[in-house]
């Protein structure tokens, strides 16, 4: 049996990411776009239903039950060939009117937005720790800086006050 480099190489590892990173994302713009679906009348509700119980029984078995096929390319097409398999022809309704490049990079943006929520609550942790800490060291003497050279000794409880203008800040992204 000859192996396909292309497939071993490249789409089968990309399988592997996109199971990692992206089931989740991918089950839920799925069931929103059937919802619109449905909503825009391209499906009727027998098909919405059928369409969605098929993806939350794909989800309830978890991204572990899937494996790459090379027929399949990418989780995108994995998912509506077994969704074809659950509800016939009528899953195929759900790839009308969107592109796999448009799906692809609105998973990578709903990836990238948590991600980035993530790191903002991180680091409102993380300053609102400082500010806690900073009422202990109110008067203590920290070395500040200024165009990246050194400046005049400041109380800490100074330079620490400026996180509370950077905490605000990050609630407004």
């Amino acid at each position: 049996m000859e192996v396909n480099l292309f497939h071993e190489s490249v789409l089968k590892k990309n399988f592997a990411f996109d199971k990692e990173f992206f089931f989740e994302y991918l089950f839920w713009l799925n069931m929103s776009y059937a919802q619109e679906l449905q909503r825009i009348k391209v499906l009727d509700k027998t098909a919405y239903e059928a369409i969605t119980t098929a993806l939350r029984a794909i989800q309830d078995r978890g991204s572990e039950s899937l494996s790459f096929s090379p027929q399949d390319e990418d989780l995108i097409l994995h998912i509506e060939k077994e969704l074809i398999k659950h509800t016939g022809h009528i899953g195929g309704k759900l790839h009308t009117g969107r592109s796999r490049n448009d799906m692809g990079h609105t998973l990578l943006r709903m990836f990238l937005r948590e991600r980035l929520l993530q790191n903002i609550r991180s680091l409102t942790l993380l300053l609102e720790t400082i500010l806690e800490k900073s009422k202990q060291y109110v008067k203590s003497p920290y070395p500040a800086v200024t165009h990246g050279q050194r400046a005049q000794i400041i109380p800490f409880s100074h330079y620490s006050s400026t996180f509370k203008r950077y905490n605000t800040a990050l609630f407004y992204l």
